[in-house]
C-alpha cells in the first residue's frame, strides 16, 4: 500500500496503491470555495489502485459544474476527492486527506488566473493560467 488517507472523523477511509500524479496546486474559485483556502492541492490516482476501505455509505456528493462531482464526509463535511467527466479513469485525491506526510513532489500550479492577490507563488513549480492542456 503506498498511501492511505481518511476524513476528520475517519469514519471515511481509503487507500492508493500506486503512486500519485499530477500533484498540483489549484487556484479556481470552485477550489477555493470548497476548501475555504487560497488554493487546493491534488493528486490523481487510476480508480484501479483507489479502494474505500469503510464509510462509503457516508459519503456525500456535490456537483459545482457539470463535468466534476466533489465527494466529502457526510458527518464531518471533509473534503475528500473529486472525479471528472473528461477523465474518468481517474480520482483526484485532496491531498490534505492524507494520513501522514507522504513524500509527494507537487508539479504545478493550475488556474493562477484566478488565484487571489494576496496568496503569492514564489516556488519554481510551472504555472497555468487555465487548465495545463489549455494553457
Amino acid at each position: 500500500m503506498k498511501f492511505q488517507g481518511s476524513c476528520l472523523c475517519k469514519k471515511i477511509r481509503y487507500r492508493c496503491a500506486a503512486e500519485l500524479s499530477g500533484c498540483c496546486y489549484c487556484h479556481c474559485s470552485i477550489c477555493r470555495k470548497l476548501t475555504g483556502a487560497a488554493f487546493a492541492a491534488y493528486g490523481g490516482i487510476s480508480k484501479d489502485y483507489f479502494d474505500w476501505v469503510s464509510g462509503e455509505e457516508l459519503l456525500a456528493t456535490f456537483s459545482p459544474t457539470p463535468d466534476t462531482k466533489r465527494f466529502s464526509c457526510s458527518v464531518c463535511g471533509s473534503f475528500l476527492v473529486t472525479t471528472h467527466v473528461d477523465d474518468p479513469e481517474y480520482i483526484f485525491i485532496s491531498l490534505g486527506s492524507l494520513d501522514g506526510e507522504p513524500n509527494i513532489e507537487m508539479q504545478y500550479h493550475q488556474f493562477t488566473k484566478s488565484k487571489v492577490k494576496w496568496c503569492v507563488i514564489d516556488d519554481r513549480l510551472k504555472k497555468y493560467s487555465a487548465w495545463p492542456a489549455e494553457s
